[in-house]
C-alpha cells in the first residue's frame, strides 16, 4: 500500500467515526451503527465513551 493510499485509508476510517458518532447521539442502535459503518468493537467502545461524555456536558 503507497503512502497516499494510506492517506486515504485514515480519512475513510476518520470519516466513519465521526458518521457513526452522529447516529449514536441521534439514538440509533450500537449493533446496527457498528455494521453499518464497519467499525471494530474497540472502536464502538471508545465512540461510546466519546458520546457519554459529551451527552454529560
Amino acid at each position: 500500500m503507497t503512502i497516499a493510499e494510506r492517506l486515504r485509508q485514515e480519512g475513510r476510517q476518520e470519516e466513519a467515526l465521526r458518521i457513526a458518532c452522529l447516529f449514536l447521539e441521534q439514538g440509533f442502535e450500537h449493533e446496527l451503527v457498528r455494521v453499518v459503518c464497519q467499525l471494530s468493537d474497540d472502536d464502538m467502545k471508545m465512540l461510546q465513551t466519546q458520546v457519554a461524555a459529551s451527552s454529560a456536558r
